[in-house]
């Protein structure tokens, strides 16, 4: 039985469960559609840029074709430039929404299960704690979609390695760049743990916007997960208190 049952079910549901909602509409309706308009801005970009070199005074040698082929280049640089930021800013979002349920779970498992513990607390020490109590949180219907949030987060963290490894198995559509796949022109050539490694060891420069492409769905999948995680436990916890109340 998970002491003070009733007051930590309640807890999640309104703090835990608002703050996550937040930081969903926050990332999605806020942060992401800031980007939104980065085509239209390379447009202008590149008519800026005409402008300013048929400013310049004219040598003979220099072809107005010339001017323009350079501006559009320009616009293009912006293009993939700003594409970049917001791909990386994407993948950012999902190492804070993994560090922010981390923290969520952590004020439980000191405020509650270990306040008399000094030693340094992990995840894996509430979920060992809360199934010494009866909650098993790998059967979570979350379970699935939060070990994906967390290999994503330290992949996108520590770039290739075990974690990065382990995400290309389940989620290699993560290392496609989904421009490219759109037409057709996705990483090919090798197959079953050949390209796993591959997709793996081509993690560089994700918070760069390279090699690992989180989406907006994405995003709002795991923050949907993180959400139902603290809902199932909350009801398994209003379960254990009426139980205990009525003996």
């Amino acid at each position: 039985m998970v002491p003070n049952a009733k007051y930590w079910a309640h807890y999640f549901r309104e703090f835990h469960v608002r703050v996550i909602e937040g930081f969903r509409a926050g990332a999605l309706e806020k942060v992401a559609t800031a980007f939104g308009g980065i085509a239209e801005e390379a447009e202008r970009a590149a008519e800026a840029e005409f402008e300013r070199l048929g400013s310049m005074p004219a040598d003979d040698w220099v072809d107005m074709g010339d001017v323009a082929e350079w501006a559009q280049d320009h616009g293009i640089l912006y293009y993939e430039t700003m594409s970049g930021v917001r791909q990386g800013v994407l993948n950012l979002l999902a190492v804070g929404l993994h560090h922010l349920f981390e923290q969520q779970q952590l004020i439980f498992l000191r405020r509650e299960l270990a306040r008399d513990e000094k030693r340094a607390l992990s995840v894996g020490e509430l979920e060992r704690r809360l199934a010494r109590l009866g909650v098993d949180c790998r059967s979570f219907r979350s379970a699935g979609k939060l070990y994906e949030l967390r290999k994503a987060a330290n992949a996108i963290k520590h770039g290739a390695g075990p974690a990065a490894k382990e995400l290309a198995a389940l989620r290699p559509d993560l290392f496609e760049d989904p421009v490219l796949a759109n037409h057709g022109l996705a990483k090919r050539g090798v197959a079953g743990s050949d390209r796993v490694a591959m997709l793996a060891a081509s993690l560089s420069e994700p918070l760069a916007g390279e090699d690992l492409y989180v989406s907006e769905r994405d995003l709002a999948e795991w923050c949907t997960a993180v959400v139902d995680y603290w809902k199932e436990l909350s009801t398994i916890l209003d379960d254990q208190h009426r139980r205990q109340v009525t003996g």
